[in-house]
């Protein structure tokens, strides 16, 4: 038992000092409070906001996250120094190196749910596989899907800077691609601030 315990602080640790808390910050001044007060009516949600790269994940993530006073969570801080290091030299990884990764953010989402905290979530989650590890399926999980052809993606990523991930690895990104069958689907296209007011209607 105090192995596991141990085990589980660590996680909570990790969790808390690679978040972005907008819940915080935003209760002491009350903005925004009505509109997750609304959305959840007390109920505990973790948003999976997912797509392929270059959709639009984080900006749409940390905006609804920042609309609804919650935490925000950018999944790509969660994989490993290897992993990272494939990406920047355009390899794919496989399910051995996302297994850890998928694992880690299943710990994000029985955490804040268990503590009755909600959370926002960008991650590619591509395949059905990958998002029955995170529980997607479960009442207390929203996913969302960033949606938009490989054309419109690459337009994109040529204007994109600063990302470790290689453009490069968009073709592959689309063969993996397993599009959701029970998720709520978005035109990737739109503004951030369009997206956030369909997935608050819903």
């Amino acid at each position: 038992m105090k192995e596991r315990n141990t085990e589980k602080q660590k996680q909570e640790s990790l969790i808390s000092s690679q978040n972005v808390n907008f819940k915080d910050e935003q209760y002491k001044t009350g903005e925004n409070y009505l509109s997750g007060l609304f959305l959840w009516y007390g109920e505990v949600m973790v948003y999976i906001i997912m797509g392929v790269m270059g959709a639009g994940k984080t900006t749409a993530a940390k905006e609804l996250a920042e609309a609804l006073n919650c935490y925000f969570f950018e999944g790509d801080d969660y994989h490993s120094a290897e992993s990272i290091e494939k990406m920047r030299n355009s390899l794919p990884l496989d399910d051995d190196d996302r297994t850890p990764w998928l694992e880690r953010l299943r710990g994000i989402i029985d955490t804040h749910v268990e503590k009755g905290d909600n959370a926002v979530i960008a991650c590619s989650v591509l395949k059905e596989k990958y998002r029955e590890v995170l529980g997607a399926e479960r009442k207390d999980v929203k996913l969302v899907y960033l949606k938009a052809s490989e054309e419109v993606i690459r337009k994109r990523l040529e204007k994109r800077e600063g990302h470790f991930a290689s453009p490069s690895l968009l073709k592959s990104q689309f063969e993996a691609l397993e599009e959701p069958r029970n998720a709520l689907v978005i035109d990737a296209s739109l503004e951030a601030d369009e997206i956030i007011n369909i997935i608050k209607k819903h």
